[in-house]
C-alpha cells in the first residue's frame, strides 16, 4: 500500500467534548483550530478565552475577534484515543490530516511487477553499453580501443 494522506476535521459541540480515535497504522496531523463566533450560544456573555485541550492539555487559546483561527502541529500515533474539549459557549472546529503510519508501512514487493522491470531496465542498459563500445568516437577508434590518453594530450595542446 502506498503513502496517502487524506483530510480530516472534527466539530466540537459548545460545552461539549469530543472522542476520535486513530485509526490504525495511520497518523493524525492537527493542524489548526478555528472559533465560530455566529453559531456561539445565545445568552451568554462573551469570555476572554476559549481553551482548546486535547487529551486534558491545553494546546491553544482563542479569543473571539483578536485570535479566530490558531496553527497547530499536533502529531497522534496510530491506534490513540483523542479527547478534545473546547470552549463552553462556542463551537471550535479543528481541522488537519490523516496519513499513513511510516513505521508500519509495508515497502515489499507484492508481485514479480518490480522484477520484470528491473530486468528490462538492465537488459536495456546492457544494450546501450554494448551500443556505446561499438560507436567509432572523433579520433577514429571505438572506446575499447581509446585509452584516452590521447585527449589528455590534446588538452594540454590545447592550452
Amino acid at each position: 500500500r502506498g503513502y496517502t494522506m487524506e483530510f480530516w476535521g472534527l466539530e466540537i459541540p459548545a460545552g461539549r467534548k469530543a472522542k476520535y480515535n486513530v485509526p490504525e497504522n495511520q497518523i493524525l496531523n492537527i493542524s489548526g483550530a478555528t472559533l465560530l463566533c455566529e453559531d456561539a450560544k445565545p445568552g451568554k456573555k462573551p469570555v476572554g478565552q476559549h481553551l482548546l485541550k486535547c487529551n486534558n492539555v491545553v494546546v491553544c487559546a482563542l479569543r473571539e475577534k483578536i485570535c479566530e483561527n490558531v496553527p497547530l502541529a499536533l502529531l497522534l500515533p496510530s491506534g490513540s484515543p483523542v479527547t478534545l474539549m473546547g470552549s463552553k459557549t462556542h463551537k471550535i472546529i479543528v481541522s488537519g490530516y490523516l496519513s499513513a503510519d511510516p513505521e508500519t508501512m509495508s515497502f515489499e514487493v507484492e508481485d514479480g511487477d518490480d522484477d520484470e522491470a528491473v530486468a528490462k531496465a538492465l537488459e536495456m542498459a546492457d544494450k546501450l553499453d554494448e551500443d556505446e563500445d561499438l560507436d567509432t568516437g572523433a579520433n577514429g577508434t571505438t572506446a575499447d580501443d581509446d585509452d584516452d590518453d590521447d585527449d589528455v594530450e590534446e588538452l594540454e595542446e590545447a592550452k
